[in-house]
């Protein structure tokens, strides 16, 4: 445990540098949420392909302790009017796994419905 939370401390300092304007929150485990508002698909896509990139090139060290690296899966899906909390982390939460399943080290990100479709 002590390990585990010495990764968490590390990554919450990278991603407060690489995602100031993020809302987040620990959901369990090694999964967070993020809620980062009035930003373009493309714009997140670059921001979370700079936080995966940063965490696979650090080595990480508590003390004089080696601990490896560690990988990034995220999976990140838009706000919808007819989303509750539950349906947008849920929908989330299948595109995490989507990430996972192909191996990690990666995000998924939902398209936005186009107006018509809404």
């Amino acid at each position: 445990h002590d390990v585990g939370d010495e990764v968490i401390k590390i990554f919450a300092k990278l991603y407060e540098r690489t995602v100031p304007d993020a809302y987040h929150a620990r959901l369990g485990g090694d999964e967070f949420a993020f809620f980062i508002s009035g930003i373009e698909r493309d714009d997140l896509a670059l921001k979370i392909d700079t936080l995966i990139a940063t965490v696979a090139s650090k080595a990480l060290a508590s003390g004089i302790h080696s601990l490896g690296s560690f990988t990034l899966s995220i999976g990140a899906a838009c706000l919808r009017k007819e989303d509750d909390g539950d349906s947008w982390v849920r929908r989330s939460d299948q595109f995490l796994y989507q990430s996972k399943n192909a191996g990690g080290n990666r995000s998924m990100i939902e398209k936005p419905m186009s107006n018509n479709e809404e």
